[in-house]
């Protein structure tokens, strides 16, 4: 088992599954808009995912979380990227490890981040990613929205 520098934020850990060993890791992205930080963090991330790799010699991963970043500027109703660099670190961590945003391949990119108020922020920062083949297999998708008062 893996965690990241900062207690709470990651855990990986390498599970055998259907017979073989797959990478299961829960994150939870730095939530501030600092751009350096949520940078390392992905970095770290992505550290993390190729030692494990390595270690047992397997390709399968499984990551879930809420990244507190976007992959893809449709995934942001702003114009603007806050954490630009982020987001790059993103997509190279998507690319250098072959993984699949399952939203995305089943067509369910609906935003998973509110904001109300004068400017009406939302955003898709949750994500399921894996590196397993996923063609051929029915996923079937429930989401539910729950209003939090305080």
């Amino acid at each position: 088992m893996r965690t990241g520098a900062t207690p709470g934020h990651l855990a990986a850990a390498v599970y055998e599954v259907h017979g073989s060993r797959t990478i299961v890791a829960g994150v939870y992205g730095p939530s501030e808009s600092n751009d350096k930080t949520a940078t390392k963090f992905i970095q770290e991330l992505s550290r993390i995912l190729r030692e494990l790799k390595h270690i047992y010699r397997t390709q399968h991963i499984i990551i879930a979380g809420d990244f507190n970043a976007v992959w893809r500027s449709e995934d942001a109703n702003s114009h603007h990227r806050l954490k630009p660099r982020t987001t790059g670190q993103f997509n190279k961590l998507i690319e250098d490890h072959n993984l699949t945003d399952l939203a995305y391949q089943n067509n369910h990119t609906t935003h998973t981040w509110y904001r109300q108020g004068r400017l009406a922020q939302s955003s898709r920062i949750d994500y399921i990613l894996t590196s397993i083949p996923t063609q051929g297999l029915d996923l079937q998708t429930t989401r539910t929205n729950t209003k939090l008062t305080t």
